[in-house]
């Protein structure tokens, strides 16, 4: 497996940390490349990394879906069966 690996780091096609196991027995746990290019920090599966603002979307679908869910309101836009409509005039209302 680290040869197949070690081929893709070879080619610059990949850099990251494998993990591979079977069962609770790992077969492979090893870092490839660098973890900081700038600094040369070598990549290994204990190496950190800062997540920046790659989470903030995350973060907002998933309290958009709980904001969504207690309202009553499912993601794609409709009500829970047997909910009532009111409609007045453009505006329209729906309550549990």
């Amino acid at each position: 497996m680290n040869e197949i690996v070690q081929s893709y780091v070879s080619g610059k096609q990949f850099m990251g940390t494998v993990l591979v196991a079977q069962g609770d027995k790992i077969l492979l746990d090893k870092g490839y490349g660098y973890a900081n290019l700038e600094w040369q920090i070598p990549d290994a599966p204990e190496a950190k990394f800062r997540l920046g603002s790659i989470t903030k979307q995350f973060t907002c679908a998933a309290v958009l879906v709980g904001i969504l869910a207690l309202s009553g309101v499912r993601i794609d836009g409709t009500s829970p069966a047997g909910a009532a409509r009111e409609t007045r005039g453009e505006q329209a209302t729906e309550t549990p």
